[in-house]
C-alpha cells in the first residue's frame, strides 16, 4: 500500500539537487510513496535554488534549470492552501507560513511530514515528523498526537 508523506523546501530541493545520504533517503521515499505538497512549492524550491545558484561554488546554474524542469514534470500532488488557512495561522508563532502550510497539510492527510528544518521541533503538532538532519536511528521529532 502507498501511503503519504508531505515534503517541506528542504526536503524537495535535496530530492531535486542533493547529493549526499539525506537525499538518497529523500528519493526512496519518493520512490515508494505518493509525495505531497502545498500549492506554492515549485515557487518556494525556485526561491531557495535561485539562493544557492547565487553562493559561489554551490549549485551551478544549470544543476538548477535541471532541477526545475523535473519539478516541473515531477508526480507531485499540489494541494490548495485555503482550507490549510486556519490551522496554519493557529502555528504562525512557531512557523514560517509556508511551512506552517507543510504541516497542517501532513496534518489533514493524516501523512508523515519530511523536513530538513529545526522549526517544526518547536510546533505542536499531530502527524508524524522526520527531521532528515538526524541519524537514520534517530529522526523522528517529539509528536503530540490528538
Amino acid at each position: 500500500m502507498t501511503n503519504t508523506v508531505v515534503l517541506d523546501t528542504g526536503a524537495l530541493t535535496a530530492f531535486l539537487v542533493g547529493s549526499d545520504g539525506q537525499a538518497e533517503q529523500i528519493r526512496t521515499e519518493a520512490a515508494s510513496n505518493r509525495l505531497a505538497v502545498p500549492f506554492g512549492a515549485d515557487l518556494q524550491v525556485s526561491g531557495l535554488l535561485h539562493t544557492l545558484v547565487q553562493q559561489p561554488g554551490l549549485l551551478p546554474e544549470a544543476e538548477a534549470i535541471r532541477a526545475l524542469e523535473l519539478l516541473r514534470v515531477m508526480q507531485l500532488d499540489r494541494h490548495d492552501t485555503m482550507p490549510l488557512t486556519a490551522r496554519t495561522w493557529s502555528l504562525r508563532k512557531f512557523l514560517s507560513p509556508y511551512d506552517a502550510a507543510c504541516a497542517a497539510l501532513a496534518e489533514l492527510l493524516d501523512a508523515e511530514l519530511l523536513t530538513t528544518s529545526p522549526a517544526f521541533a518547536a510546533a505542536s503538532l499531530s502527524c508524524p515528523i522526520r527531521d532528515l538532519r538526524h541519524p537514520a536511528g534517530d529522526r523522528s521529532l517529539n509528536v503530540k498526537r490528538s
